[in-house]
């Protein structure tokens, strides 16, 4: 490849050779070149003037006679004023010239002579000023846009949302109803009384004979700071709790206070005077809560919700985000069958390896891996964030159904296990847990079509909710989990929230 550059043609000249094959390229504006030294500058107008071909004379006539007929149309589309001098019709339609024209008493087209113009003239005149009436001069687009919206055109209404098309939002729940007023406004948390330990005696005393539910939270300054047990947040949470009561009209029915009991003493210390209320009604820490109806104490404890009687209580409302906890835990029963009789008597003796299926067909014996699909199960119970126990033998899914804490929330059987025990082990962990779901493993393209004792027991969604297809995938096993929201992710609250607090007093109340 040989680069060259020719000074009298202004132009690059490459060669290229290469086993045989020679091409010449010239960079450059470049008019009929044949050689380096033939190569001279030239210009478009040069290019086009050596261009000549055997229709060029028809084509000239061409264009000359469509110049002419431009020139005769652009002639045509001018219309005369009472000057000399002619108006374009581009001219003569602006609204300024049609004024002044119309104000100096000649109308356009109108001879000098005053001669009574055109009809047709007349006409045009008339529909172009019809036309430019009301026109609104701008310079820039965004500019109209904003005078359009804000003066010419009515301010569009927001479309009514339909009954049914609201309706459709909460599918597959009923209908929600009427919408509510909005914004809504939650009720505003009312601030607790401070009285001291004889004046929480004495407000008892008051109120023996009224119908009244007196709640006392017990406070510590040396308890306000910390982030699991804090005696500040007991104050927070008790304040929402009574604002919500009040709203609720339950305000005349419930008297709220909190006392300092630590103003003389620590709870455990005996080497001081000790705070009366501690003494009396056995108070063990802070935060504490104690409740009085018709002058007797109906309750002295830090109030927990159910199911956590080991929570935090009143001193922290906390969120355990675990997926451990989030998702219902699973127990996966599968028995190992063992090795069919033929291959025992071969002496291999009987253990675990291929499950036995029932009578296909015309008598034929399926069989199927049951390590090969119980390590499938495991696999896609992982990968779907179930934790999970295995249960291999009948007595021990007996007892991890009835020692599991907390209970199981969905449980996996295959289905050589039989009926019989399929029903057993779904009503125990139906009895522990209302909302768990039992499922049945089938291997049908080994074993077979399913035990119609145990399809019945699958068609009637009471006990059993379906039945899975081995192998188990991940696709599988969500599609089938959709409709349940009790396998759904929901990180559960440790600690005493507001609603739960309102729950308790109102449940209170119904006892006093």
């Amino acid at each position: 490849l040989t680069v060259s550059f020719d000074p009298e043609a202004s132009a690059t000249l490459v060669l290229f050779s290469s086993e045989g094959v020679q091409y010449s390229f010239h960079v450059g504006e470049v008019w009929r070149g044949g050689q380096s030294t033939m190569q001279k500058t030239t210009t478009p107008a040069a290019v086009l003037d050596a261009i000549n071909l055997r229709s060029q004379t028809s084509l000239d006539a061409s264009c000359s006679s469509m110049l002419d007929k431009a020139a005769n149309l652009q002639q045509t589309l001018k219309i005369p004023s009472g000057t000399a001098t002619q108006r374009s019709l581009q001219q003569t339609l602006l609204p300024g010239a049609l004024d002044s024209t119309a104000g100096s008493g000649a109308a356009p087209g109108t001879p000098p002579q005053g001669a009574t113009r055109s009809k047709s003239m007349a006409t045009l005149q008339d529909k172009a000023k019809s036309m430019c009436e009301g026109r609104i001069p701008w310079t820039f687009e965004h500019n109209l846009r904003k005078h359009l919206a804000a003066k010419v055109a009515p301010s569009l209404a927001k479309t009514p949302i339909r009954p049914t098309l609201r309706e459709g939002f909460t599918y597959p729940k009923p209908p929600v109803g009427s919408c509510p007023l909005w914004p809504q406004k939650a009720p505003q948390p009312v601030t607790l009384k401070a009285l001291s330990a004889r004046q929480v005696q004495e407000l008892v005393a008051e109120m023996e004979s009224q119908g009244v539910l007196i709640i006392v939270l017990l406070s510590a300054s040396w308890a306000t700071g910390s982030s699991f047990s804090s005696a500040e947040h007991a104050r927070t949470v008790c304040e929402a709790a009574y604002g919500e009561l009040i709203a609720q009209g339950d305000g005349d029915k419930v008297k709220f206070c909190v006392s300092e009991v630590s103003e003389a003493g620590a709870i455990y210390s005996e080497s001081r005077w000790t705070n009366p209320l501690v003494k009396q009604y056995g108070v063990k820490s802070a935060p504490w809560m104690l409740m009085f109806a018709h002058g007797k104490n109906i309750m002295s404890e830090n109030p927990a919700p159910e199911g956590q009687p080991d929570g935090a209580g009143l001193g922290a409302t906390h969120r355990l985000r675990y997926m451990a906890f989030a998702k219902p835990r699973v127990l996966y029963l599968e028995p190992p069958a063992e090795i069919p009789d033929a291959v025992s008597m071969a002496g291999f003796g009987s253990g675990p390896g291929f499950a036995t299926g029932a009578t296909v067909g015309g008598g034929a014996t399926g069989s199927s891996n049951t390590f090969k699909l119980q390590l499938e199960t495991q696999d896609t119970l992982k990968r779907a964030g179930f934790s999970f126990d295995l249960a291999v033998t009948l007595a021990d899914a007996r007892r991890m159904l009835s020692e599991a804490t907390p209970p199981y929330g969905m449980l996996l059987v295959s289905s050589s296990i039989g009926s019989a025990v399929l029903s057993e082990l779904a009503a125990r962990v139906r009895q522990r847990s209302s909302k768990s779901l039992t499922f049945i493993c089938h291997d049908g393209k080994n074993i077979g079509p399913l035990d119609s004792s145990m399809q019945a027991l699958a068609d009637k969604k009471d006990l059993v909710s379906g039945v899975f297809e081995r192998p188990l995938t991940k696709s599988r096993l969500e599609r089938q989990l959709i409709p349940a929201e009790s396998v759904r992710v929901n990180y559960p609250k440790c600690g005493l929230s507001k609603e739960t607090l309102v729950q308790l007093v109102q449940k209170h109340l119904t006892e006093v």
